[in-house]
């Protein structure tokens, strides 16, 4: 039984098929301008994570290996056998795992604003993180994420994109932040990326003060088949506050991978 329980499938069936993986507090929506582009060439999948969307959360996750093993519990009531994956924040931490426990089923990987390990100064952070939503639930996480995720220039220009995810981050069960944040707290694949060897890219947003440039350019340093992808203005939501550079450059990406397959 997967825990996956809201799925949604675009493009045609016989198409090679991508996996996208959201980011923490959002849910598959949040790829809603890079789904009708992609499905013109893939058989795009778009979950929603434990405890995020119209998915209840799972109790059973406590570590992003046991997300792996959950994603494999996907594909295989998908029939599906070898995916290219694009993860976000979250979605990647999810990826690497993946790509680490069962390199098989994956045969490239997008790591999109995100990272490999959890510094040192981080992780009093999420551990008051996990305890405030846990007290007080998830109204008091909305503005200061949206703070994080975009740039003030534009939060200013674009008050209702802000309202639409702001709202993704409100509806997130409590229950599916905290398993997350706890996994979260022990992330560490950093010196595991060298073991990755399917076709890579990292993506990382020139504004973005978590998922930094400096973060993904390590991870590109320690991936033997990787490319880097910094865009410029773009905060940790690239999907959204840089839709279509993020779309195509993304896209041209899963299109040379499946050619070269």
């Amino acid at each position: 039984m997967s825990s996956w329980g809201h799925v949604e499938q675009f493009g045609r069936a016989d198409d090679p098929p991508v996996l996208l993986l959201h980011s923490l507090a959002t849910h598959g929506a949040m790829w809603s301008a890079q789904i009708p582009t992609w499905g013109r060439s893939f058989r795009v999948i778009v979950p929603d994570l434990p405890g995020h969307g119209s998915t209840p959360a799972d109790p059973t996750l406590h570590r992003f290996e046991d997300f792996a093993a959950s994603v494999l519990r996907l594909l295989d009531s998908l029939r599906i056998e070898r995916i290219a994956l694009v993860g976000l924040s979250l979605g990647g931490m999810i990826g690497q795992a993946l790509a680490l426990r069962y390199p098989d089923r994956v045969g490239a990987l997008v790591l999109a604003h995100t990272f490999a390990r959890v510094s040192g100064p981080m992780l009093p952070i999420w551990k008051q993180r996990q305890a405030t939503v846990e007290s007080q639930g998830m109204e008091g996480q909305v503005a200061p994420t949206l703070e994080r995720w975009f740039t003030p220039a534009f939060r200013a220009a674009s008050p209702l994109t802000l309202g639409w995810i702001a709202d993704m981050i409100r509806a997130t069960q409590p229950a599916g932040y905290c398993a997350v944040a706890e996994c979260i707290q022990h992330l560490d694949y950093l010196n595991r990326l060298s073991e990755i060897e399917q076709p890579t890219l990292v993506v990382a947003g020139s504004e973005d003060k978590g998922a930094s440039p400096e973060v993904a350019t390590e991870m590109h340093a320690r991936l033997p088949q990787a490319r880097l992808l910094i865009l410029p203005d773009a905060g940790h939501l690239g999907c959204v506050d840089r839709p279509v550079e993020f779309t195509e450059r993304v896209g041209e990406f899963l299109l040379e991978t499946n050619r070269a397959q």
